[in-house]
């Protein structure tokens, strides 16, 4: 089967042997992937939609991955004992929904060997919340897919020091200088400086103007982060 160009990058980064805990499975086309491939030796499909895990579950009728999963109706981690899984997998989902489901579960979470994770959005907010959980990034990529740019992190336990520009940008896409983060940051760039053209030719939206002014502040710091990285590299 063919999975879209972010869940593919997702799958790459589920060490191999795992046993994954597919939260938010939705169709469940990604545990299935990773099962066919050899990836994942069982995979624990759980969705908090009853239907969408119906869907999962004829998706998988018939087919010899059946044998190698599991499927279970519950929100976010609550379905898991501590070491039942050695990989959660949450892709798809917003990335304060994704903070919401990783804080609610503490203890299962920490007990995660690794942490695969692709957020639609805020991805920010999911590293500030993997740092405070007490993981740390061992791997980081962006994909664009039908003009949607997408982050796909794989965290483990361990210290993450990093700091303001890092938590907005991505501290290992900052160092790889990343092409599709360039891409990202300048079209986010355009965006917001024509957004805070408009407001500020019309006198109005105050705290807009300041949010927008500080969220380009940051793209020009990340910016000078890359370019620092290109001559590095050279």
């Amino acid at each position: 089967m063919k999975l879209s160009k972010r869940l593919c990058l997702a799958a790459s980064f589920v060490p191999a042997g795992s046993i994954v805990a597919d939260i938010g499975a939705d169709r469940g086309e990604l545990s299935y992937y990773l099962l066919k491939e050899g990836i994942a030796e069982k995979a624990i499909l759980s969705d908090i939609s009853p239907h969408s895990l119906d869907r999962a579950q004829r998706f998988f009728a018939g087919k010899k991955e059946a044998s190698k999963a599991d499927f279970r109706v519950g929100d976010g981690f609550s379905v898991l004992r501590p070491g039942e899984a050695d990989v959660a997998v949450l892709a798809g989902m917003g990335g304060l929904t994704i903070t919401d489901i990783l804080w609610h579960d503490e203890d299962t979470v920490r007990s995660m060997s690794s942490l695969v994770i692709q957020a639609m959005g805020n991805s920010d907010k999911v590293r500030s919340c993997l740092r405070s959980l007490g993981f740390t990034l061992a791997d980081e990529a962006m994909v664009e897919e039908e003009g949607q740019f997408y982050t796909i992190m794989r965290a483990v336990p361990g210290v993450a020091d990093w700091d303001e520009i890092e938590l907005f940008a991505g501290p290992i896409l900052l160092k790889k200088n990343d092409e599709t983060l360039k891409r990202r940051l300048a079209q986010e760039k355009n965006k917001n400086e024509a957004l805070l053209k408009r407001l500020r030719e019309h006198n109005e939206g105050e705290k807009r103007q300041l949010a927008l002014t500080k969220i380009l502040s940051m793209i020009d710091a990340a910016e000078k982060r890359l370019i620092i990285a290109e001559k590095g590299e050279d």
